[in-house]
């Protein structure tokens, strides 16, 4: 009986372990997408364009898969609160950048100068109005993953684990 007992323990231990590993995992290709999206946001605000450009989406796809894991248990609630405001905020941005394309078709084609102008204007502030609040909610989620600021040469996502 004790064997039984033993050997349910044994696995439930080691089932704990392997999961801690897989949550440090995904925290790392979080750290890493959130150093990627500080990036991003530093070099759209930072360098103006002549024309319009059309930004891919910021990516998201570490933060989903960490929030569809059952790992996710691991976050400490103060990490979590901090890391799900970012996403929020980046959710918002590229929802205002998927609706460039048309906004940006609309000030080209419209049939006069004023609709032309107004969708111009409505453009710029869609690309650009959203990426503030995404830097603004960076610095404490970079705080609460520990994750560096980018140093001139060297590794943007340099993190303490």
């Amino acid at each position: 009986m004790s064997g039984a007992v033993l050997a349910v323990l044994a696995q439930l231990v080691t089932g704990a372990i392997r999961n801690y590993r897989g949550y440090r995992f995904l925290l790392g290709l979080l750290r890493e997408e959130v150093a990627d999206i500080a990036k991003a946001i530093e070099e759209r605000l930072n360098h103006p364009h002549l024309a319009v450009p059309l930004y891919p989406s910021l990516p998201t796809t570490a933060w989903e898969a960490l929030v569809e894991s059952p790992n996710r248990r691991y976050m400490n609630e103060k990490r979590r609160k901090a890391v799900s405001h970012l996403y929020r905020e980046v959710g918002h941005a590229n929802h205002h950048l998927d609706l460039v394309p048309t906004a940006l078709q609309i000030s080209q084609l419209a049939p006069d100068e004023a609709t032309r102008d107004v969708y111009r204007e409505e453009t710029l502030r869609l690309l650009m109005a959203p990426l503030d609040k995404v830097k603004s909610a960076l610095p404490e989620a970079r705080r609460v993953l520990r994750i560096q600021a980018a140093v001139a040469g060297g590794t943007p996502g340099g993190s303490a684990v």
